[in-house]
């Protein structure tokens, strides 16, 4: 879906009267703002987004032994924590304009009679809307069916491009014989299209059976209108393989797509001894990997080791603290000219602080972070160009250029920044300036879609926004890398 892209430029000199340029506040006068780039604006949220869902995971291998208990024969799921499997940035929609997806593996620990963990992944889409990168769709999948379920595992999640679309393609499957034979197939494909995930071929959740039901009319049939299907988006070597072995799922053949992530997995080290001896020893060990690939087929994040579980997220008295502090780290980072600078402020008197980023360069603009539930959301504002009424959670986002302007009002609710009202003034058609008997540019206004005179705009937005009591962020106090650091650890 396609987004207004958001120029962060603000006003020049005008005719509005000293009340009416509240709408500028913080903003540098007779000064033009770059555009802000969409796909540095996402690649600058990944960062920020590995920072709330966990960090980024590791290519890893893992090792799982077989554990009984009760009747039943169990082997744990490798010790992963929640965290980034992958990303991508394109133009998933065929906007004119990126998107950011993102598959976050989900971690659940559970204890009834026994402690227990298992996993399912977030398939996220992320759009810019103005100055804010926001999350548009998402929806779960292989829930309880990856690391481990069975004694053989092929799970992943690719994409591909046919007739001008990109799809995203995954399935989770494994197959048991201890006990039972049996296997387990979870798959879909999808597209996005019009600001949500669209569903174009799935199994419809998880589907459990004997592993001799590839034999039955139903799933033969199934399994064809999936090859068919395959087909008409060109992976035709996956089609071959549904058609062969009837099972409704990925075999990941058609290796020249983009592959985001890999689980496969097997039973090593069985003897048939097993059934005569009952020693779990006999069994084996369940061994696989977890790989994670970039857009070009490399392997990321190489580790010798299973990753080693991370604290929670979930709110607590300080868990803000850290995932600040990282935000702040990979920003300064890219600091070169070392003119970037930082502060804290609480808007919402929510007793956790927004931070707030000035990049120094009209180009870059600013950056107001907010924390709540576990999660970071950030917004984008030009250079100078936070305003706010501290303790009544109220945000004034102004600027605009060549006689366009707007002053957006936002909220902090639920962790997320949400638009309360809506003014924009400016030339009715800046190509043709229309000029009063005393040659000033004649302007048009509007609040939150209602046209009116500049004194009643005025009047509006100083009603909403008090003048009193507005605190623009040129006044400071300012922090580098380090201050804000200590700052936020003694806060």
């Amino acid at each position: 879906m396609r987004k207004k892209k958001g120029v962060i430029a603000v006003a020049v000199a005008c005719t509005l009267s000293t009340a009416s340029t509240l709408g500028a506040i913080g903003l540098l006068q007779n000064s033009v703002y770059a555009e802000t780039n969409d796909q540095a604006m996402l690649e600058s949220y990944v960062d920020m987004l590995a920072g709330t869902e966990g960090g980024w995971l590791q290519s890893s291998n893992f090792d799982l032994s077989f554990i009984q208990y009760g009747n039943g024969i169990f082997h744990e799921p490798p010790d992963y924590s929640s965290g980034l499997l992958g990303t991508r940035i394109q133009d998933f929609d065929n906007d004119g304009a990126p998107e950011l997806l993102a598959l976050v593996l989900n971690r659940e620990d559970t204890v009834s009679d026994r402690e227990y963990h298992y996993f399912s992944v977030s398939v996220q889409m992320y759009e810019r809307q103005d100055y804010l990168i926001t999350k548009a769709d998402e929806f779960q999948i292989f829930n309880e069916s990856l690391f481990g379920y069975g004694t053989t595992e092929e799970s992943g999640v690719f994409l591909t491009e046919s007739n001008g679309k990109i799809f995203i393609c995954g399935s989770a499957y494994y197959s048991a014989w201890i006990g039972s034979d049996g296997i387990s197939y979870e798959s879909f494909v999808c597209t996005y299209e019009n600001g949500s995930f669209q569903m174009q071929y799935t199994t419809g959740g998880r589907i459990d059976g004997p592993g001799i039901m590839q034999e039955e009319d139903y799933y033969q049939q199934d399994a064809q209108e999936m090859a068919a299907f395959l087909d008409t988006i060109g992976l035709r070597n996956e089609a071959a393989q549904v058609r062969e072995n009837y099972d409704q799922r990925f075999a990941f053949v058609d290796k020249q797509e983009d592959l985001i992530f890999l689980v496969e997995a097997d039973n090593t080290g069985r003897t048939d001894q097993y059934w005569t001896t009952g020693a779990l020893a006999d069994l084996g060990s369940i061994t696989g990997s977890l790989t994670l690939y970039d857009k070009y087929g490399n392997i990321l994040n190489v580790s010798d080791t299973i990753v080693n579980a991370i604290p929670s997220s979930e709110n607590t008295e300080d868990s803000w603290k850290q995932p600040y502090i990282s935000y702040v780290q990979n920003a300064d980072a890219s600091n070169e000219l070392g003119v970037y600078s930082y502060m804290l402020v609480d808007i919402n008197g929510d007793a956790i602080p927004e931070l707030y980023i000035d990049y120094g360069i009209s180009a870059y603009g600013s950056e107001l972070l907010t924390y709540a539930n576990g999660s970071m959301v950030s917004m984008n504002l030009a250079v100078w160009g936070l305003n706010y009424i501290e303790g009544e959670n109220l945000i004034l986002s102004s600027g605009g250029s060549m006689d366009v302007y707007y002053d957006k009002i936002y909220t902090i609710e639920n962790g997320t920044f949400v638009q309360i009202h809506d003014g924009s003034w400016g030339a009715e058609d800046n190509s043709n300036l229309q000029f009063d008997e005393n040659g000033n540019i004649q302007y048009v206004y509007s609040w939150d879609g209602v046209s009116m005179s500049q004194e009643e705009y005025t009047a509006a937005l100083n009603t909403v926004f008090d003048p009193e009591k507005a605190i623009s962020a040129s006044t400071g106090p300012y922090y580098n890398c380090n201050g804000v650091i200590d700052a936020i650890n003694n806060y």
